[in-house]
């Protein structure tokens, strides 16, 4: 019996053999996967450690934050550049006289024109200046600047941001912001102005300024408060300075301040398009735009003269070093 078992041993030999070799293998590529599996697992948590450690060290450097309220601040005007442009009020020609004969801005003077939109401030800084940096993020408010202004030799358009304007080390004299600084980092752009401009450089903030104690300016607040539910007003700067020294953390020191007598004068036509144009004006898709329309349409009915409507406004400029 036992050699009959022996013998069995040795007949089935081969057989047994292939066995070990496909258990073997079995066990080999199982080592493989699970060493890979361990290694992929590893990676995972490298990345999501690392991830972890930059989003901590963003958030709490604010020199460092890009937030999504910015991100999305470049894309605010979209679809609506052309009207911006067509409605948008201009700026007084004392506003002009007072850059070129007090604050020194002559035929040699190179300006970042920062947010420059649709170039309504560049168009008129060509005139009295060098050189204008046009630098806007938005390709439609851009594009229409450079359709309406690139004939000029001394206009550059830039397409960048107010905190990353891709411009050299102190190459300008001066940087305006016109209808723009509300929208910016404040504390990423002081220091990317710091960085373009040239010693002795100033920077001009600049906005359009309703006069809010007039009524008729009170009546339209209303309606736009009633149907815009990002109307703001004078708060968070749309309008300018709402107290005194609300830029003393932008500038250095004391900064001036100038105000110069712009009234607006409308059609109904300029007068809808102005307030279409305005970040807080509700979508076309929305419900709230037709009753928008409608309110500030009758409004207008019943207030004008002649078809014609006065709307009291003061072009606002901050001028200080960074």
């Amino acid at each position: 019996m036992v050699w009959y078992n022996k013998l069995r041993i040795i007949k089935d030999y081969p057989r047994l053999k292939m066995m070990d070799n496909n258990l073997l293998s079995v066990v080999f590529w199982g080592c493989i996967i699970q060493s890979y599996l361990l290694d992929l697992a590893a990676r995972a948590i490298w990345i999501i450690r690392n991830y972890l450690l930059i989003r901590k060290t963003i958030t709490n450097n604010p020199f460092l934050r890009i937030t999504k309220e910015h991100n999305m601040n470049e894309n605010i005007f979209d679809g609506i550049a052309d009207i911006y442009d067509k409605y948008r009020p201009s700026y007084p020609s004392s506003l002009f006289t007072y850059l070129y004969a007090d604050i020194g801005i002559n035929s040699h003077t190179t300006i970042a024109d920062i947010g420059s939109g649709t170039g309504i401030l560049s168009k008129k800084l060509l005139n009295i200046c060098s050189c204008v940096y046009a630098v806007e993020p938005n390709d439609d408010m851009r594009k229409i600047a450079e359709s309406n202004l690139s004939f000029k030799n001394n206009f550059i358009s830039i397409r960048a941001t107010a905190e990353n304007t891709t411009l050299p080390d102190h190459c300008v004299d001066c940087i305006t912001a016109a209808q723009s600084f509300h929208w910016f980092n404040r504390k990423l752009f002081k220091i990317e102005c710091q960085r373009i401009l040239k010693d002795k450089g100033r920077v001009i903030l600049i906005w359009n300024c309703r006069q809010e104690d007039n009524k008729i300016v009170q009546a339209i607040d209303s309606i736009s408060r009633e149907f815009c539910p990002d109307f703001s007003g004078s708060s968070c700067g749309m309008r300018g300075e709402k107290n005194s020294g609300d830029y003393s953390d932008f500038f250095i020191g004391d900064y001036e301040t100038k105000s110069f007598h712009n009234p607006i004068i409308f059609n109904k036509e300029s007068f809808l398009g102005l307030h279409q144009s305005a970040s807080y004006c509700p979508d076309r898709t929305e419900e709230n735009y037709t009753k928008y329309i409608d309110s500030l349409s009758n409004f207008f009915d019943t207030h004008c003269q002649n078809g014609i409507l006065r709307l009291e406004n003061n072009t606002h400029c901050y001028i200080g070093y960074v």
